[in-house]
Protein backbone atom coordinates (compact mmCIF):
# COMPACT_ATOMS: atom_id res chain seq x y z
CA UNK A 1 0.00 0.00 0.00
CA UNK A 2 1.37 3.19 -1.19
CA UNK A 3 1.68 5.81 1.83
CA UNK A 4 -0.17 9.31 1.06
CA UNK A 5 2.97 11.34 0.00
CA UNK A 6 3.88 9.18 -2.39
CA UNK A 7 0.05 8.63 -4.02
CA UNK A 8 0.41 12.69 -3.91
CA UNK A 9 3.90 12.31 -5.50
CA UNK A 10 2.58 10.08 -8.39
CA UNK A 11 -0.40 12.07 -8.66
CA UNK A 12 2.03 15.37 -9.60
CA UNK A 13 4.28 12.93 -12.18
CA UNK A 14 0.77 12.47 -14.09
CA UNK A 15 -0.73 15.98 -14.02
CA UNK A 16 2.99 16.89 -14.93
CA UNK A 17 3.77 14.47 -18.10
CA UNK A 18 -0.65 15.24 -18.91
CA UNK A 19 -0.68 18.81 -18.72
CA UNK A 20 2.92 18.97 -20.69
CA UNK A 21 3.93 23.32 -21.04
CA UNK A 22 0.53 24.35 -20.40
CA UNK A 23 1.54 25.79 -16.50
CA UNK A 24 3.92 27.99 -18.83
CA UNK A 25 3.31 30.82 -17.44
CA UNK A 26 5.55 31.44 -14.32
CA UNK A 27 7.44 34.42 -15.52
CA UNK A 28 11.43 34.15 -15.28
CA UNK A 29 14.50 36.51 -16.69
CA UNK A 30 14.83 36.45 -20.16
CA UNK A 31 17.60 33.19 -20.82
CA UNK A 32 15.11 31.14 -19.64
CA UNK A 33 11.42 32.34 -20.79
CA UNK A 34 8.50 31.08 -18.97
CA UNK A 35 8.50 28.87 -16.88
CA UNK A 36 6.17 25.54 -16.47
CA UNK A 37 4.97 25.64 -12.76
CA UNK A 38 3.83 22.10 -12.50
CA UNK A 39 7.45 21.06 -13.32
CA UNK A 40 8.58 23.85 -10.22
CA UNK A 41 6.01 22.55 -8.26
CA UNK A 42 7.39 18.71 -8.63
CA UNK A 43 10.85 19.92 -7.80
CA UNK A 44 9.83 21.19 -4.20
CA UNK A 45 7.58 18.18 -3.67
CA UNK A 46 9.94 15.86 -4.71
CA UNK A 47 13.02 17.43 -2.82
CA UNK A 48 10.71 18.25 0.54
CA UNK A 49 8.58 15.32 0.82
CA UNK A 50 11.56 12.76 -0.37
CA UNK A 51 14.75 14.28 1.42
CA UNK A 52 16.21 11.00 2.85
CA UNK A 53 15.34 8.43 -0.12
CA UNK A 54 16.47 10.93 -2.46
CA UNK A 55 19.89 9.68 -1.52
CA UNK A 56 19.58 5.97 -1.93
CA UNK A 57 20.21 6.71 -6.31
CA UNK A 58 23.73 6.23 -5.51
CA UNK A 59 22.91 2.67 -4.74
CA UNK A 60 22.24 2.65 -8.69
CA UNK A 61 24.83 2.35 -11.06
CA UNK A 62 23.05 4.04 -14.09
CA UNK A 63 21.93 6.91 -11.64
CA UNK A 64 25.45 7.20 -10.12
CA UNK A 65 26.92 7.70 -13.70
CA UNK A 66 24.49 9.80 -14.73
CA UNK A 67 24.78 11.95 -11.86
CA UNK A 68 28.64 11.98 -12.05
CA UNK A 69 28.75 12.40 -15.39
CA UNK A 70 26.60 15.76 -15.21
CA UNK A 71 28.52 16.71 -12.23
CA UNK A 72 31.58 16.40 -14.47
CA UNK A 73 30.47 17.90 -17.32
CA UNK A 74 29.87 20.79 -15.57
CA UNK A 75 32.90 21.14 -13.66
CA UNK A 76 34.52 21.01 -17.16
CA UNK A 77 32.39 24.26 -18.19
CA UNK A 78 33.35 25.95 -15.28
CA UNK A 79 37.12 25.49 -15.60
CA UNK A 80 36.73 26.50 -19.49
CA UNK A 81 34.01 29.33 -19.63
CA UNK A 82 33.49 30.50 -16.02
CA UNK A 83 30.38 30.83 -14.33
CA UNK A 84 27.57 30.95 -16.58
CA UNK A 85 24.09 31.06 -14.22
CA UNK A 86 21.98 29.39 -17.39
CA UNK A 87 24.13 26.69 -17.43
CA UNK A 88 24.63 26.23 -14.10
CA UNK A 89 20.47 26.07 -13.58
CA UNK A 90 19.93 23.46 -16.59
CA UNK A 91 22.51 21.26 -14.68
CA UNK A 92 20.66 21.44 -11.79
CA UNK A 93 17.82 21.09 -13.46
CA UNK A 94 18.81 17.94 -14.68
CA UNK A 95 20.48 16.37 -11.67
CA UNK A 96 17.04 17.34 -10.04
CA UNK A 97 15.09 15.17 -13.20
CA UNK A 98 17.68 12.32 -12.93
CA UNK A 99 16.53 11.81 -8.89
CA UNK A 100 12.70 12.21 -9.25
CA UNK A 101 13.46 9.42 -12.22
CA UNK A 102 14.51 7.85 -9.41
CA UNK A 103 12.16 7.99 -7.06
CA UNK A 104 9.35 6.96 -9.23
CA UNK A 105 11.46 3.65 -9.71
CA UNK A 106 11.58 3.26 -6.25
CA UNK A 107 7.92 3.57 -5.80
CA UNK A 108 6.63 1.42 -8.47
CA UNK A 109 9.47 -1.11 -7.52
CA UNK A 110 7.15 -1.51 -4.72
CA UNK A 111 4.28 -2.49 -6.91
CA UNK A 112 5.91 -4.59 -9.63
CA UNK A 113 4.64 -7.39 -7.73
CA UNK A 114 1.07 -6.41 -8.12
CA UNK A 115 -1.58 -8.52 -10.19
CA UNK A 116 -3.54 -6.93 -12.81
CA UNK A 117 -0.16 -4.87 -14.13
CA UNK A 118 -0.97 -1.70 -11.96
CA UNK A 119 1.89 0.01 -13.36
CA UNK A 120 1.46 -0.50 -16.77
CA UNK A 121 -2.53 0.14 -16.50
CA UNK A 122 -1.69 3.61 -15.29
CA UNK A 123 1.02 4.32 -17.02
CA UNK A 124 -1.30 3.79 -20.38
CA UNK A 125 -4.12 6.03 -18.60
CA UNK A 126 -1.79 8.16 -18.31
CA UNK A 127 -0.81 8.75 -21.78
CA UNK A 128 -4.38 7.75 -23.17
CA UNK A 129 -5.59 11.28 -21.25
CA UNK A 130 -3.25 13.16 -22.57
CA UNK A 131 -3.84 11.70 -26.28
CA UNK A 132 -7.65 12.60 -25.49
CA UNK A 133 -7.24 16.06 -24.80
CA UNK A 134 -4.32 16.44 -27.50
CA UNK A 135 -6.90 15.36 -30.24
CA UNK A 136 -9.83 18.12 -28.60
CA UNK A 137 -7.09 20.80 -29.20
CA UNK A 138 -6.77 19.47 -32.87
CA UNK A 139 -10.60 20.11 -33.17
CA UNK A 140 -10.76 23.25 -31.31
CA UNK A 141 -7.19 24.83 -33.06
CA UNK A 142 -6.42 23.26 -36.23
CA UNK A 143 -3.99 26.06 -36.87
CA UNK A 144 -1.66 26.15 -33.96
CA UNK A 145 -0.92 29.90 -34.44
CA UNK A 146 -4.59 30.38 -32.92
CA UNK A 147 -3.82 28.23 -29.90
CA UNK A 148 -0.18 30.14 -28.99
CA UNK A 149 -2.51 33.55 -29.42
CA UNK A 150 -5.13 31.87 -26.82
CA UNK A 151 -2.35 30.76 -24.34
CA UNK A 152 -0.54 34.23 -24.43
CA UNK A 153 -3.88 35.59 -23.46
CA UNK A 154 -3.78 33.55 -20.38
CA UNK A 155 -0.70 34.51 -19.26
CA UNK A 156 0.93 31.19 -21.44
CA UNK A 157 3.85 32.03 -23.70
CA UNK A 158 5.23 29.92 -26.07
CA UNK A 159 6.76 30.90 -29.21
CA UNK A 160 5.71 27.74 -31.33
CA UNK A 161 6.10 27.12 -34.85
CA UNK A 162 3.02 27.75 -36.96
CA UNK A 163 1.04 24.01 -37.69
CA UNK A 164 -1.76 23.53 -39.57
CA UNK A 165 -3.83 20.57 -38.65
CA UNK A 166 -1.24 18.90 -37.04
CA UNK A 167 -1.57 17.65 -33.69
CA UNK A 168 0.57 19.39 -31.57
CA UNK A 169 -0.75 18.00 -27.85
CA UNK A 170 0.05 20.46 -24.68
CA UNK A 171 3.75 19.54 -25.43
CA UNK A 172 2.97 22.06 -28.01
CA UNK A 173 5.29 20.38 -30.61
CA UNK A 174 4.29 17.51 -33.07
CA UNK A 175 7.40 15.94 -33.27
CA UNK A 176 8.55 15.88 -29.67
CA UNK A 177 4.59 14.12 -28.82
CA UNK A 178 5.50 11.48 -31.69
CA UNK A 179 8.55 10.65 -30.16
CA UNK A 180 7.17 10.33 -26.63
CA UNK A 181 3.78 8.28 -27.46
CA UNK A 182 5.77 5.92 -29.43
CA UNK A 183 6.86 3.83 -25.91
CA UNK A 184 3.55 3.66 -24.74
CA UNK A 185 1.92 2.99 -27.96
CA UNK A 186 4.19 -0.54 -28.16
CA UNK A 187 3.05 -1.18 -24.99
CA UNK A 188 -0.48 -1.01 -25.00
CA UNK A 189 0.33 -2.96 -28.45
CA UNK A 190 1.96 -5.59 -26.53
CA UNK A 191 -0.90 -5.70 -23.63
CA UNK A 192 -3.45 -5.80 -26.80
CA UNK A 193 -1.72 -8.90 -28.83
CA UNK A 194 -0.94 -10.55 -25.35
CA UNK A 195 -4.29 -10.11 -23.37
CA UNK A 196 -6.45 -9.25 -26.00
CA UNK A 197 -8.64 -6.76 -23.47
CA UNK A 198 -10.85 -4.14 -24.80
CA UNK A 199 -8.70 -1.55 -22.77
CA UNK A 200 -5.31 -2.04 -24.03
CA UNK A 201 -7.28 -2.01 -27.47
CA UNK A 202 -9.07 1.17 -27.29
CA UNK A 203 -5.33 2.84 -25.78
CA UNK A 204 -3.83 1.17 -28.86
CA UNK A 205 -6.05 2.59 -31.16
CA UNK A 206 -6.34 6.11 -29.85
CA UNK A 207 -2.70 6.09 -29.33
CA UNK A 208 -1.83 5.20 -33.03
CA UNK A 209 -4.25 7.69 -34.45
CA UNK A 210 -2.45 10.46 -32.39
CA UNK A 211 0.77 9.68 -33.43
CA UNK A 212 0.10 9.90 -37.03
CA UNK A 213 -2.48 13.15 -37.06
CA UNK A 214 1.17 14.84 -35.85
CA UNK A 215 2.65 13.81 -39.72
CA UNK A 216 5.85 13.08 -37.84
CA UNK A 217 8.48 11.16 -39.89
CA UNK A 218 10.62 10.69 -36.83
CA UNK A 219 8.22 9.19 -34.84
CA UNK A 220 6.10 7.29 -37.34
CA UNK A 221 9.10 5.74 -38.09
CA UNK A 222 10.51 5.25 -34.74
CA UNK A 223 7.04 3.71 -34.47
CA UNK A 224 7.92 0.99 -36.97
CA UNK A 225 11.35 0.76 -36.30
CA UNK A 226 10.95 -0.50 -32.94
CA UNK A 227 7.50 -2.81 -33.94
CA UNK A 228 10.08 -4.56 -36.25
CA UNK A 229 12.56 -4.80 -33.58
CA UNK A 230 9.79 -6.25 -31.05
CA UNK A 231 8.73 -8.86 -33.49
CA UNK A 232 12.83 -9.90 -33.70
CA UNK A 233 13.42 -10.10 -30.20
CA UNK A 234 9.86 -11.89 -29.62
CA UNK A 235 10.48 -14.32 -32.22
CA UNK A 236 11.87 -17.27 -29.68
CA UNK A 237 8.32 -16.83 -28.48
CA UNK A 238 6.29 -17.44 -31.44
CA UNK A 239 6.44 -21.48 -31.29
CA UNK A 240 4.23 -20.84 -28.52
CA UNK A 241 1.73 -18.48 -30.11
CA UNK A 242 0.31 -19.09 -33.85
CA UNK A 243 1.60 -15.87 -36.66
CA UNK A 244 -1.60 -15.04 -37.40
CA UNK A 245 -2.55 -14.52 -33.98
CA UNK A 246 0.07 -11.99 -33.32
CA UNK A 247 -0.46 -10.22 -36.82
CA UNK A 248 -4.37 -10.64 -37.52
CA UNK A 249 -5.49 -8.66 -34.24
CA UNK A 250 -3.12 -6.18 -35.85
CA UNK A 251 -3.75 -5.18 -39.01
CA UNK A 252 -7.61 -4.16 -38.32
CA UNK A 253 -6.24 -2.03 -35.49
CA UNK A 254 -3.70 -0.35 -38.22
CA UNK A 255 -6.53 0.39 -40.70
CA UNK A 256 -9.07 1.65 -38.54
CA UNK A 257 -6.25 4.33 -37.17
CA UNK A 258 -5.59 4.87 -40.63
CA UNK A 259 -8.79 5.29 -41.40
CA UNK A 260 -9.95 7.47 -38.70
CA UNK A 261 -7.09 9.72 -39.50
CA UNK A 262 -7.87 9.88 -43.24
CA UNK A 263 -11.34 11.12 -42.44
CA UNK A 264 -10.06 13.51 -40.06
CA UNK A 265 -7.90 15.17 -42.70
CA UNK A 266 -7.42 13.76 -45.44
CA UNK A 267 -5.35 16.79 -46.67
CA UNK A 268 -2.82 15.53 -43.54
CA UNK A 269 -2.16 12.11 -44.67
CA UNK A 270 -1.61 13.37 -48.43
CA UNK A 271 0.76 15.65 -46.17
CA UNK A 272 2.88 12.89 -44.63
CA UNK A 273 2.73 11.01 -47.66
CA UNK A 274 4.18 14.17 -49.54
CA UNK A 275 7.03 14.67 -46.72
CA UNK A 276 8.16 11.14 -46.66
CA UNK A 277 8.40 11.19 -50.39
CA UNK A 278 10.25 14.82 -50.25
CA UNK A 279 13.29 13.13 -48.06
CA UNK A 280 16.12 15.83 -47.71
CA UNK A 281 14.09 17.89 -50.10
CA UNK A 282 12.05 19.93 -47.89
CA UNK A 283 13.11 22.94 -45.64
CA UNK A 284 12.62 21.22 -42.45
CA UNK A 285 15.52 18.57 -43.33
CA UNK A 286 17.41 21.15 -44.90
CA UNK A 287 17.06 23.37 -41.92
CA UNK A 288 18.23 19.88 -39.46
CA UNK A 289 21.15 19.44 -42.17
CA UNK A 290 22.50 22.57 -41.33
CA UNK A 291 22.05 22.47 -37.70
CA UNK A 292 24.24 18.96 -37.62
CA UNK A 293 26.83 20.78 -39.79
CA UNK A 294 27.61 23.46 -37.27
CA UNK A 295 27.51 20.98 -34.58
CA UNK A 296 30.20 18.93 -36.30
CA UNK A 297 31.82 22.19 -36.54
CA UNK A 298 31.08 23.10 -32.61
CA UNK A 299 32.54 19.78 -31.82
CA UNK A 300 35.76 19.80 -33.13
CA UNK A 301 37.19 22.68 -30.80
CA UNK A 302 36.07 20.85 -28.07
CA UNK A 303 36.21 17.19 -28.92
CA UNK A 304 37.58 15.35 -26.08
CA UNK A 305 36.03 16.94 -23.28
CA UNK A 306 32.79 18.87 -24.78
CA UNK A 307 31.61 22.70 -24.06
CA UNK A 308 30.20 21.35 -20.39
CA UNK A 309 26.46 21.21 -19.87
CA UNK A 310 24.71 23.22 -21.45
CA UNK A 311 27.77 25.89 -21.99
CA UNK A 312 28.14 25.70 -25.46
CA UNK A 313 24.31 27.32 -25.88
CA UNK A 314 26.23 30.49 -26.20
CA UNK A 315 28.57 29.12 -29.28
CA UNK A 316 25.48 27.88 -31.09
CA UNK A 317 23.55 30.95 -30.74
CA UNK A 318 26.99 32.96 -31.99
CA UNK A 319 26.17 31.50 -35.56
CA UNK A 320 21.96 32.68 -35.39
CA UNK A 321 20.70 29.48 -34.16
CA UNK A 322 18.29 29.02 -30.82
CA UNK A 323 20.02 24.91 -30.51
CA UNK A 324 21.03 22.40 -31.94
CA UNK A 325 17.89 19.83 -33.31
CA UNK A 326 19.97 16.40 -32.53
CA UNK A 327 20.39 15.79 -28.92
CA UNK A 328 22.49 12.83 -29.89
CA UNK A 329 24.81 15.18 -31.21
CA UNK A 330 24.09 17.86 -28.60
CA UNK A 331 25.11 15.10 -25.80
CA UNK A 332 28.94 14.61 -26.91
CA UNK A 333 28.97 18.03 -27.97
CA UNK A 334 28.56 18.83 -24.12
CA UNK A 335 29.80 16.04 -21.89
CA UNK A 336 32.41 15.84 -24.92
CA UNK A 337 33.61 12.19 -27.09
CA UNK A 338 35.54 10.70 -23.98
CA UNK A 339 33.24 11.31 -20.88
CA UNK A 340 29.72 10.48 -23.63
CA UNK A 341 31.18 7.51 -25.25
CA UNK A 342 32.18 5.97 -21.31
CA UNK A 343 28.50 6.83 -20.23
CA UNK A 344 27.26 4.67 -23.03
CA UNK A 345 29.55 1.80 -22.66
CA UNK A 346 28.56 1.61 -18.78
CA UNK A 347 24.48 2.06 -20.02
CA UNK A 348 25.16 -0.90 -23.00
CA UNK A 349 27.00 -3.03 -20.54
CA UNK A 350 24.36 -2.70 -17.72
CA UNK A 351 21.56 -3.42 -19.74
CA UNK A 352 22.75 -6.75 -21.06
CA UNK A 353 23.29 -7.36 -17.24
CA UNK A 354 19.60 -6.00 -16.72
CA UNK A 355 18.29 -8.08 -19.32
CA UNK A 356 20.57 -11.26 -18.53
CA UNK A 357 19.15 -11.21 -15.13
CA UNK A 358 15.32 -10.39 -15.65
CA UNK A 359 15.51 -13.61 -18.37
CA UNK A 360 16.50 -15.55 -15.39
CA UNK A 361 13.75 -14.03 -13.64
CA UNK A 362 10.92 -14.58 -16.42
CA UNK A 363 11.60 -18.54 -16.03
CA UNK A 364 11.50 -18.98 -12.12
CA UNK A 365 8.41 -20.53 -12.18
CA UNK A 366 7.54 -19.43 -8.42
CA UNK A 367 7.41 -15.70 -10.32
CA UNK A 368 4.60 -16.26 -12.78
CA UNK A 369 3.69 -12.70 -12.14
CA UNK A 370 7.67 -11.20 -13.57
CA UNK A 371 6.26 -13.08 -16.73
CA UNK A 372 5.83 -10.11 -19.26
CA UNK A 373 8.72 -8.23 -17.11
CA UNK A 374 11.53 -9.54 -19.29
CA UNK A 375 9.40 -8.10 -22.53
CA UNK A 376 8.25 -5.50 -21.07
CA UNK A 377 12.08 -4.16 -20.16
CA UNK A 378 12.91 -5.22 -24.04
CA UNK A 379 10.03 -2.65 -25.15
CA UNK A 380 12.07 0.10 -23.05
CA UNK A 381 15.16 -0.79 -23.89
CA UNK A 382 14.34 -0.95 -27.39
CA UNK A 383 12.67 2.25 -27.16
CA UNK A 384 15.55 3.82 -25.47
CA UNK A 385 18.15 2.65 -27.61
CA UNK A 386 16.44 3.55 -31.00
CA UNK A 387 15.16 7.02 -29.80
CA UNK A 388 19.11 7.64 -28.59
CA UNK A 389 20.56 6.20 -32.11
CA UNK A 390 17.41 7.19 -34.40
CA UNK A 391 14.83 10.33 -33.03
CA UNK A 392 17.95 11.57 -31.48
CA UNK A 393 19.02 13.21 -34.80
CA UNK A 394 15.76 15.22 -35.01
CA UNK A 395 14.58 16.57 -32.25
CA UNK A 396 16.18 17.63 -28.42
CA UNK A 397 14.16 15.31 -26.94
CA UNK A 398 16.91 13.32 -24.67
CA UNK A 399 17.12 16.03 -22.31
CA UNK A 400 13.20 17.00 -22.72
CA UNK A 401 12.12 16.19 -18.96
CA UNK A 402 8.40 14.93 -20.75
CA UNK A 403 10.65 12.16 -22.35
CA UNK A 404 13.81 11.91 -19.76
CA UNK A 405 12.08 11.35 -16.62
CA UNK A 406 9.23 8.39 -17.45
CA UNK A 407 12.25 6.78 -19.72
CA UNK A 408 14.69 7.05 -16.65
CA UNK A 409 12.14 6.06 -14.45
CA UNK A 410 11.16 2.72 -16.22
CA UNK A 411 15.12 2.00 -17.01
CA UNK A 412 16.06 2.55 -13.22
CA UNK A 413 13.04 0.64 -12.16
CA UNK A 414 14.31 -2.33 -13.97
CA UNK A 415 17.78 -2.13 -12.41
CA UNK A 416 16.13 -2.43 -9.42
CA UNK A 417 14.45 -5.35 -9.92
CA UNK A 418 17.91 -6.56 -11.70
CA UNK A 419 20.08 -5.89 -8.55
CA UNK A 420 17.67 -7.16 -6.23
CA UNK A 421 17.54 -10.70 -7.70
CA UNK A 422 21.35 -10.28 -7.74
CA UNK A 423 21.26 -10.13 -3.85
CA UNK A 424 18.41 -12.26 -3.71
CA UNK A 425 20.71 -15.12 -5.03
CA UNK A 426 23.98 -14.12 -3.13
CA UNK A 427 21.27 -14.60 -0.01
CA UNK A 428 19.99 -17.85 -1.02
CA UNK A 429 23.25 -19.50 -1.58
CA UNK A 430 24.97 -17.96 1.59
CA UNK A 431 22.43 -20.29 3.15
Amino acid sequence: MLSLRERLFLLIIAGFLILGNLPRFLPMPTAFGNVNLSEVLLYAISLLIFPIRSFSIFRTSLGVTLILGTVFSTCVGLLKWGIDFTALVYSSRLLIQITIAHLVAGILAEKLYSPQNLIVRNYLLTYTAMAAIAIALLILFPNSTDLWKTLSSFGVEFAGDPHINRLVSLYFDPNFYATIIVLPTIIALHGALSEKKLSYIASSALLILTLFLTVSRSGISLLFLIAIGYAILQSPRLHLIKLPQIILPAVPLLIFSLSTATLLSFEQVERLAMRLAQGLGDGSSTARFESFSLGLRLMEDEFLLGYGYNFALSFIRESGRNGIDSSLQLFFLTYGALPATIILIIFAIKFYIIDRNLRQISNTPTLPSLTSTHVLWRIVASYFVMTLLWAAHFNQVLFYPFWLIPTLAFIFLFERVSDNHVRQCQRTDLF
